[in-house]
């Protein structure tokens, strides 16, 4: 599961390989600094609770598995692409259920392990049972990814300023 941010140029400035290139080694930085920005947005205002309306830490594999990068280029003629991962390790299994929600087929029933009993949320209460019948748990949506992309890439926003900020750097020093 992976967000695009794709950075394209003011159009006053639709050439950016005419500018000197410490202005698009800076834009390019800050590009990637506010990815990472993004990243850890993502990680402590949408992966820490409270539970049921967003996702809580158990093992913190999900929140350690939300990654930030950036690369040159990409479709559209953008100078540069800022990407968004998370679960891409193929361990974390259950990241897109999270972020786009589902349901999960349970075929066989579940049993709890020995002199335990299961816990699970069902119908917003806090339920406890030694074996469950087959059936399908709905797991609701609780997006983390596309709300912490949508909080800092929006117009005016931290990572535009970011960017202006770097090119302004450049341009009057």
């Amino acid at each position: 599961m992976i967000y695009y941010l794709k950075f394209v140029m003011p159009e006053w400035d639709d050439r950016i390989s005419d500018l000197p290139k410490t202005i698009q080694a800076n834009v390019f930085k800050a590009l990637q600094e506010g990815m990472e920005l993004v990243a850890g947005v993502s990680q402590t205002n949408y992966l820490t609770g409270p539970r049921p309306t967003k996702l809580g830490v158990v093992s913190g594999l999900l929140r350690q598995s939300v990654k930030a990068g950036a690369y040159l280029g990409g479709e559209g003629g953008a100078f540069a692409t800022g990407t968004l991962t998370a679960g891409q390790s193929g361990v974390i299994k259950y990241a897109m259920i999270h972020e786009y929600g589902g349901d999960i087929n349970l075929p066989h029933g579940a049993q709890a392990r020995a002199r335990h009993k299961m816990r699970f949320f069902y119908k917003g209460i806090w339920m406890y049972r030694k074996w469950v019948r087959p059936h399908k748990i709905p797991i609701p949506a609780r997006p983390y990814l596309k709300p912490a992309m949508e909080e800092m890439v929006m117009p005016g926003g931290p990572i535009e300023k970011m960017i202006q900020r770097a090119i302004d750097r450049t341009t009057y020093f």
